[in-house]
């Protein structure tokens, strides 16, 4: 990694470690933008563990995660997520956190409590999404990767923001970017468009559409061991924002295998965001190619 890369990837670390601001938004997952790589990294699934914990209100929640990836064509692929949470609220609901969420009808009434859910530990399944990831060269910004993930209306409300039965689309385009044989970078747009729960327990502010983008740089993934940092931010509606710098790290294992470690930390204010430190753990069975691909630029 030349010295300007690695300049920049000491600035990103040490943003990582600074406080954020202290100025609601609903979770997400990434878009597994490693399964473009090749058939190699696309044969199997990959199994995660994350942990959320925001320290100003207490909130905890753990998500053990499974992702199967479906290949078809030469670099294009589908794929399936779908998660378990454990989330903690420390007695403080989402509510009494966000009133302004509560559905309530024309005439002032509610069919949920001001208490609801009723209890700070809630278990249950994430809702499950479907996605698709194939290649797509745009005018003047040149050949990139799409992405589009949709996620399915049967999560819980009880576990807002972290899942709920909304219905989420996303549409990501990303463009790698070669910094020599040791290095590579990228830059990300899209949009994003969530549709309220069907459940009327929470009104549709919970639930903001609008842009994302983000930037990455990384030591050469194609070398199998490195390490990578990434920002990116979501600007939605009703001044509904987010801003998260993440450090990863991936290390070969047997049999092709990966393992990989991130770190995240959201810069986003205290009424937007809903954890201040994420913590992540990913087996992928299949691991990444050992051979380097043509990329975009070549």
């Amino acid at each position: 990694m030349g010295r300007p890369a690695l300049g920049l990837l000491s600035i990103l670390i040490v943003l990582l470690l600074t406080n954020p601001t202290t100025a609601q938004i609903h979770h997400v997952s990434d878009m597994p933008w490693h399964a473009m790589a090749d058939s190699t990294a696309r044969r199997g699934a990959a199994f995660s563990w994350d942990q959320y914990h925001d320290g100003d209100t207490g909130w905890r929640t753990d998500r053990l995660g499974m992702e199967l990836v479906i290949p078809f064509g030469e670099r294009a692929a589908f794929v399936v997520q779908a998660g378990y949470l454990r989330f903690d609220s420390a007695e403080l609901k989402a509510l009494e956190r966000w009133p302004h969420l509560r559905q309530v009808s024309e005439d002032g009434s509610s069919n949920v409590s001001e208490d609801w859910p009723g209890e700070s530990m809630v278990n249950g399944f994430d809702r499950p999404e479907l996605g698709l990831l194939v290649p797509l060269k745009l005018p003047v910004l040149g050949q990139g990767d799409f992405g589009l993930l949709i996620g399915l209306p049967v999560g819980r409300d009880e576990l807002y923001p972290m899942s709920s039965a909304c219905v989420p689309a996303r549409l990501d385009w990303r463009r790698p970017i070669s910094l020599g044989d040791r290095a590579a970078a990228a830059v990300r747009l899209g949009y994003e468009q969530t549709f309220s729960s069907s459940r009327e327990q929470l009104h549709e502010d919970a639930f903001p559409s609008g842009f994302r983008y983000g930037v990455e740089l990384s030591t050469d993934r194609f070398s199998r061991r490195g390490v990578g940092v990434e920002w990116a931010a979501r600007e939605l509606s009703e001044g509904h924002h987010s801003r998260r710098l993440q450090l990863t790290g991936w290390i070969p294992l047997q049999e092709g295998h990966t393992l990989e470690l991130s770190l995240g930390r959201e810069m986003g204010g205290k009424a937007h965001r809903y954890a201040t430190w994420i913590f992540g753990i990913n087996w992928r069975f299949g691991g990444l190619p050992t051979e380097e691909l043509p990329t975009a630029d070549d």
